[in-house]
């Protein structure tokens, strides 16, 4: 009796558990599903915001860029190596080259860098992305926070 029993419990959590895999899936497809609906929302803002000046744009990021990675803008267009303004600035360029749309060579003058050291912040950027928790999730909540605000036109 005993082992009936015990194979009818196995059995219920066998099924506990594919019935909590089953809800697990649905989430990640509504999670796909909502990624791919950014990525094209992002691909018709691209094309939209080159026509802003980058100084207008770089003065409306500096809340968010203050809130999320705790630096100042005039920081992260320092010369500094240490990592919590090198990080900042890595995903601030990512964000105004690949989302915004804006050309590598004028956020290096922006910057103050050439636009090979862009490129290398870019890819910089993309392998953080990959094996920074940290780094990935203030990405995130920086991209988010922007998305939301309404002081550049087209992305509220």
């Amino acid at each position: 009796m005993n082992n009936v029993a015990t194979k009818l419990e196995l059995k219920s959590l066998i099924r506990k558990e594919e019935v909590e895999l089953d809800i697990l899936s649905e989430r990640m497809n509504a999670i796909k599903k909502e990624i791919e609906d950014k990525k094209k929302e992002v691909g018709r803002l691209k094309s939209s915001h080159s026509s802003i000046p980058l100084d207008n744009v770089m003065s409306d990021l500096n809340q968010t860029i203050r809130y999320v990675y705790r630096v100042e803008l005039e920081d992260i267009l320092s010369r500094s190596r240490e990592k919590p303004l090198s990080n900042a600035r890595k995903a601030v360029c990512n964000f105004v080259v690949n989302v915004l749309g804006y050309r590598m060579t004028d956020v290096a003058r922006y910057i103050g860098y050439d636009k090979t050291s862009v490129m290398h912040m870019l890819q910089s950027h993309n392998d953080f992305m990959d094996k920074d928790e940290h780094y990935k999730n203030n990405y995130v909540r920086f991209s988010l926070l922007v998305s939301g605000m309404s002081a550049i036109p087209s992305l509220g």
